[in-house]
């Protein structure tokens, strides 16, 4: 679906309606029979060879936008820890061991564990992780003028990796109140690092990082991932200087639209995301989620979107149970101008 924008003092207006929302109530699914919760994982710590204690481990989903904490445990003197009482599923186990990093991940998003799958009833043991201590990049960020750029999120992404997974970073990746940030805890791997989003708005996205201010600048300061420097990271080290200059982004577009049922009727109180669309087929990058959720007559709006090619569906709502995901429908922001 494309759609022409009409000016209106330099911000832009869409109309885009999302007509695909589906609803299951409960009677839609078969009953299971609950789970006896009587699975368990066990393992060992270790660091250069010899037992970590006082180690917590993690139990959490493995689906990407969920985390929640299933179960834990802690190693004991001799780096073993035993987690009872989990349900049949797949999991991802994760040892909580900073500034440590697990030996054999690689890049910053696959250091925190492993994928475990469980039956009922299930013992697996020797779930092991081998730590080695992990890396650091820290640096400056300032704008245009020279004045440090406070709370802003730093991306740092393995160089090998094809887009951005914001969702699994927190406080540790923002700027101080001087403009300095410091990451720690990386696993050894070639990185790029960068400031600012390509895309403004004044959503933000599912995991709560908010739309940036400043436009997308790569070290060590282009606009271009193409250009950006690789920097290669060893086990322990530390690069430091890593600073940026990040630019202002310029004013963007509003776009508005409404959720409709299958009967034509408006949605209130859903979720609404979008996301830019990249590449030749168009793929999903991070997801934003519009704040606030639609209105009485199912309408949203999002504001300062840049020129490019965007994908908006509904998330479901806690307030909607047996809601599910709309499909995805797509429109080009185009500046006339």
């Amino acid at each position: 679906m494309k759609l022409l924008p009409k000016r209106v003092n330099r911000i832009f207006c869409l109309t885009v309606c999302v007509c695909s929302f589906l609803f299951c109530t409960p009677d839609n699914f078969s009953q299971k029979p609950a789970s006896s919760n009587s699975a368990s994982v066990a393992g060992r710590i270790t660091l250069a060879g010899k037992p970590v204690p006082d180690i917590t481990v993690v139990v959490t989903s493995a689906t990407v936008f969920d985390g929640r904490s299933i179960g834990q445990g802690k190693t004991d003197h001799e780096g073993n820890y035993r987690i009872e009482g989990l349900p049949a599923g797949t999991f991802r186990l994760i040892p909580h061991a900073q500034p440590y990093v697990v030996e054999s991940a690689v890049g910053p998003y696959e250091m925190r564990g492993q994928n475990i799958n469980l039956t009922e009833g299930e013992a697996v043991d020797s779930v092991n992780f081998q730590l080695v201590r992990g890396g650091v990049i820290t640096g400056r960020v300032t704008d245009t003028d020279g004045n440090p750029v406070i709370g802003e999120q730093i991306a740092v992404t393995s160089a090998k990796a094809q887009e951005e997974m914001w969702f699994l970073e927190g406080a540790r990746n923002r700027t101080d109140d001087r403009g300095v940030y410091r990451i720690f805890a990386l696993a050894a791997d070639s990185y790029v690092v960068s400031v600012g989003q390509d895309n403004a708005s004044a959503a933000h996205n599912m995991m709560g990082r908010f739309g940036s201010l400043f436009t997308k600048t790569y070290y060590p300061g282009t606009n271009k991932r193409s250009q950006a420097k690789v920097l290669e990271l060893k086990e322990g080290d530390e690069l430091s200087n890593i600073d940026l200059v990040a630019g202002s982004l310029p004013r963007g577009f509003a776009i508005s639209g409404r959720v409709l049922d299958t009967a034509g009727k408006p949605v209130p109180n859903i979720n609404v995301g979008y996301s830019a669309l990249e590449g030749r087929r168009e793929v999903v990058s991070s997801i934003n989620v519009i704040n606030p959720p639609t209105d009485a007559e199912g309408k949203f709006r999002m504001e300062g979107l840049q020129s490019g090619k965007y994908g908006v569906f509904t998330l479901g709502s806690s307030a909607l149970p047996g809601s599910v995901y709309s499909d995805l429908s797509k429109f080009e922001v185009i500046d006339a101008d």
